[in-house]
């Protein structure tokens, strides 16, 4: 019988009391999920509904205030449709090495390990820094 009843999307989560941080309702009839969302949601978890029509979300929000939730918010989001031209690229080149040389190779390793920065850059970055220390103390 229970189980019954969640197959028809009335019958709650499957989950126990204050479990879920957030909920998200995708139903025709999203008030009839609140009071289930109302056992299943943590103190300041969120409850998030889509629908469609206004009035749905009016039948869905005074639901939600019956069973105790407050600060609701209703926002509207549009469908922008984008229009993409086709485009002919220039070809990328073909006589680039299609390895890495055993020495760029270990350069772009040391360069990675040391947080984008080639190993000379290191180097001055050490100097300038020692020449600052050095002057501090004079």
């Amino acid at each position: 019988e229970g189980d019954k009843k969640e197959d028809d999307g009335k019958g709650g989560f499957k989950l126990g009391q204050a479990v879920a941080h957030a909920i998200f309702l995708d139903l025709p009839e999203p008030w009839l999920a609140v009071p289930h969302a109302a056992h299943t949601i943590k103190p300041d978890g969120r409850v998030c509904s889509y629908s469609p029509c206004m009035e749905q979300t009016q039948r869905t929000n005074a639901a939600l205030r019956k069973h105790g939730f407050h600060s609701l918010r209703t926002v509207e989001a549009r469908l922008k449709e984008y229009f993409v031209d086709e485009v002919e690229m220039e070809a990328p080149p073909t006589d680039l090495p299609a390895v890495l040389t055993q020495e760029s190779a270990s350069l772009e390793k040391e360069r990675c390990a040391n947080g984008g920065v080639l190993p000379e850059q290191v180097e001055k970055m050490q100097d300038a820094n020692t020449s600052g220390e050095a002057k501090k103390m004079n």
